[in-house]
């Protein structure tokens, strides 16, 4: 019980920016309690965003094998292999957890960033879509789907897929990547002006 007050105190500390301090109190629940998952969990988040990823990724497969197979946290494992150029293990991961989750838009971009790392871009498109189907508003699938347009040449597309990128009238919250893809297929449509 100590070890999950301690853990869920770290999810708050890191929900506010504090990385030392929830780092801190995650490892304080680990030395009670090496079976809390949420401690592992969260610190390989810490981990992670501090640039420790082989810490991270033990942790997070600690964390994956205490929460008896947590689908969200199988998929969290996979991009993490991604990230770090383990493409068998994250497409493993990715199929585990679909297994237990086939309803997570997480879960399916997963599949179609592996998907896209060998090659297979129809296919990845197909696992791109589907995460949309499932979470309309994932911008990062949005910029997926419209590179893989912009690398097959087809600039009406990718145009059509940046338009269902919207701000809610903060321009300053489009990445910076939806405006270059945009000038690019403006150019490529013979509109330089616009682009």
């Amino acid at each position: 019980v100590s070890a999950r007050k301690l853990s869920r105190q770290g999810s708050q500390a890191m929900h506010h920016g504090e990385l030392e301090n929830a780092e801190q109190l995650f490892v304080d629940a680990l030395t009670l309690s090496d079976a809390d998952d949420r401690a592992h969990r969260g610190l390989s988040e810490a981990y992670w965003q501090r640039g420790e990823k082989d810490l991270a990724v033990h942790h997070m497969q600690k964390a994956v094998q205490l929460s008896a197979g947590d689908p969200r946290l199988i998929g969290r494992l996979g991009e993490m292999y991604l990230d770090i150029g383990r493409l068998a293990d994250a497409e493993q991961q990715c199929e585990l957890a679909l297994v237990a989750e086939r309803e997570s838009a997480d879960i399916w971009a997963l599949r179609g960033n592996c998907l896209r790392a060998r090659g297979f871009d129809k296919n990845a498109l197909a696992a791109y879509h589907r995460a949309l189907a499932l979470q309309p508003d994932l911008i990062r699938v949005k910029l997926q789907i419209g590179e893989l347009y912009l690398k097959n040449n087809q600039y009406d597309r990718l145009l059509a897929t940046l338009d269902q990128i919207d701000p809610v009238g903060d321009e300053s919250s489009v990445p910076p990547r939806v405006h270059m893809l945009r000038g690019i297929a403006m150019r490529n449509l013979g509109q330089p002006a616009l682009a």
